[in-house]
């Protein structure tokens, strides 16, 4: 006697698999943006702004030729800062999208 066709041994397979429920997603109460909020995704846009502008700046003074006569404590002080800013940066960035993405379902919600 021959095995099955191979179409024939899969079929079994993904119709078990096709047969087990998904669990729904519980449904998030629709909610608009706090008036915090709001003002935060307003505002964040100028303050990244500021804070690249100011990380540029500090580049821009690290990048100078002269720089290695600025002293350990400024040489420090800087780059400290230049991580703080990255970091800042960053979380600007995750907030804005957060922000956004609420911002964006709640308005597709309005359709």
């Amino acid at each position: 006697q021959r095995p099955p066709p191979r179409e024939a041994q899969g079929a079994p397979v993904r119709a078990a698999v096709a047969a087990v429920p998904v669990a729904a997603a519980p449904a998030q109460p629709k909610r608009k943006l706090s008036y915090k909020e709001q003002r935060e995704l307003e505002s964040l846009p100028g303050d990244l702004e500021k804070l690249e502008a100011e990380q540029q700046e500090l580049h821009g003074r690290i990048a100078a030729p002269d720089y290695h006569r600025a002293g350990a404590d400024q040489m420090r002080s800087d780059s400290e800062r230049v991580a703080e800013l990255e970091k800042l940066i960053s979380n600007g960035m995750d907030r804005w999208q957060e922000l956004d993405a609420l911002a964006s379902k709640i308005g597709a919600g309005r359709t």
